[in-house]
């Protein structure tokens, strides 16, 4: 899970970094035994899509963030070019 780029992946990463290594584990597996049941009960194909996001949608999501925030303090972001 842990070097995966599905999006079960992504969000094992997520979880690691915010609860720790073995809180994540349990919240992953947590997450895939709900995928399942809905799957059986639903009778639906699993979707990718609604698992969670991708590294480039969540880093987009930080930046926006990031962005609104200095916005508020009216702060502004500037890139050094080499």
């Amino acid at each position: 899970m842990k070097s995966s780029r599905n999006g079960i992946g992504v969000y094992f990463r997520r979880q690691k970094s915010k609860v720790g290594h073995l809180q994540a584990i349990v919240a992953t597996a947590n997450k895939i035994a709900r995928i399942f049941y809905a799957m059986i009960t639903k009778k639906k194909p699993f979707d990718e899509r609604k698992v969670g996001l991708d590294d480039k949608e969540l880093l987009l999501r930080k930046i926006t963030l990031a962005q609104r925030i200095l916005d508020r303090l009216n702060l502004r972001l500037s890139v050094a070019e080499e």
